[in-house]
């Protein structure tokens, strides 16, 4: 064999290896129309928080980072509507793959950002099948997820507070 098809088919099975173990099946990813993954996470003061304490709310689960440009213009559009949907039910979890709760509490203190904010884990990615930031995943009351959205732009709020209105 020549030295270049020797080169050529080490690429073509390392490619295929690395194809095979990101494509294996999941212990669990989140599907729309099913129960969504409950979790327990620490917030910013160190007190846990479960999903499972707000059935009954909408929910919007934003997973995001501190150093993540379109979460960090997704954040204003989220805060505003905590503000307007609050009391009629909607509730928003901010969930940071920061590795240090420190550089979000900084972070949080930067910008208005009134709901909760979680610190995510790697078991969290795997539940819900995450493959970037920001991720949102809309729940309905009974903790059903509705809605999913990958990556964040100008095409998003209004789409967004529309599948939130309907289920509110």
């Amino acid at each position: 064999m020549t030295r270049v098809k020797v080169i050529t088919t080490g690429i073509i099975l390392l490619s295929l290896f690395f194809f095979i173990t990101n494509c294996k099946k999941r212990e669990y990813q989140a599907i729309i129309g099913s129960q969504a993954p409950d979790f327990t996470l620490t917030d910013l003061d160190g007190n846990k928080v479960s999903l499972s304490n707000y059935k009954g709310t909408v929910i919007i689960i934003d997973f995001w980072a501190t150093w993540c440009p379109p979460c960090k213009d997704s954040i204003p559009f989220l805060e505003g509507l905590h503000q307007r949907y609050r009391e009629k039910g909607l509730v928003i979890l901010g969930i940071s793959f920061d590795g240090d709760t420190d550089t979000v509490r900084n972070f949080r203190k930067k910008i208005t950002m009134t709901y909760p904010v979680l610190m995510g884990d790697d078991r969290l990615k795997n539940d819900y099948g995450l493959i970037g930031i920001p991720e949102m995943f809309i729940l309905d009351r009974n903790g059903i997820l509705k809605h999913h959205h990958l990556g964040f732009d100008d095409s998003l709020p209004a789409q967004i507070e529309k599948e939130v209105m309907e289920l509110l």
